[in-house]
């Protein structure tokens, strides 16, 4: 087992009343990696899962919880959904774009066959793929991974917690937003790039995707940890860690 080790986080400035401490955001993630080390075993790795619908703050989570851990000493490797996008004309194979993006959006038998199964069969992967370009609509991106036993992988995306994937976890984080401020932030976003249609986007497409997944998987019912990042100033483990609560 691993001892859980506290660090501070640099270079980091609290402008806004009422945003979380220093020492807040340290315990915070302390808490959470606590719990995702109490399921390490020796000489295996460890596959964590950080879900959550669009907009929720699922990369900015992942990159910090993987700063901690590289700095309290642990080897980490991150797998980002978003890396795995099938190209736009298997995206958009299907009528109703809601089904579509779905059943089609990310290579799901790609991801399972190059990491995942090999990472629990094997407990070793040192490959390079060659991901999609999604502007480019090309496979012009290359990626290193590399995974051995002590390796703790954090991989993040939506629409995460389902077959053939789910079986790999061996910890999941579910980061919860309301719909309400998935659109706030969606057009805080992107509104001055794409206007109106923003929302429109987001109501007619991602929304209902996202709810039609969460009603068909449960994915909070099936999480270790949800974070309640309805103001990720001031994030809150709501299930998992009680001491943060």
């Amino acid at each position: 087992m691993y001892e859980t080790v506290i660090f501070d986080l640099e270079g980091i400035s609290s402008e806004r009343e009422g945003e979380k401490s220093f020492d807040e955001i340290n315990g915070f993630y302390k808490a959470i990696a606590s719990e995702i080390l109490c399921k390490k075993q020796e000489n295996l790795p460890l596959v964590v899962g950080i879900n959550g619908v669009d907009t929720s703050g699922k990369t900015t989570f992942t990159k910090e919880l993987d700063r901690y851990l590289s700095k309290a000493g642990f080897k980490t490797q991150t797998i980002l959904m978003d890396d795995f996008h099938n190209p736009s004309e298997i995206r958009n194979r299907e009528v109703d774009p809601v089904i579509s993006y779905t059943n089609n959006a990310f290579d799901l038998a790609k991801i399972e066959k190059e990491l995942l199964k090999p990472i629990a069969a094997e407990m070793v992967v040192d490959k390079t793929l060659m991901l999609l370009d999604i502007e480019e609509d090309k496979f012009l991106n290359e990626k290193r991974y590399y995974i051995d036993k002590d390796t703790i992988v954090l991989f993040e995306g939506v629409l995460l917690y389902r077959e053939p994937l789910n079986k790999y976890f061996d910890f999941r984080i579910f980061i919860d937003i309301s719909f309400e401020e998935v659109l706030r932030r969606a057009e805080e976003r992107d509104g001055v790039l794409f206007g109106d249609k923003v929302i429109e986007r987001y109501n007619n497409k991602y929304i209902p995707i996202q709810k039609l997944y969460i009603e068909k998987y449960n994915p909070k019912n099936i999480s270790d940890v949800i974070v309640d990042n309805e103001d990720y100033f001031n994030p809150k483990i709501i299930k998992g860690t009680a001491k943060l609560r």
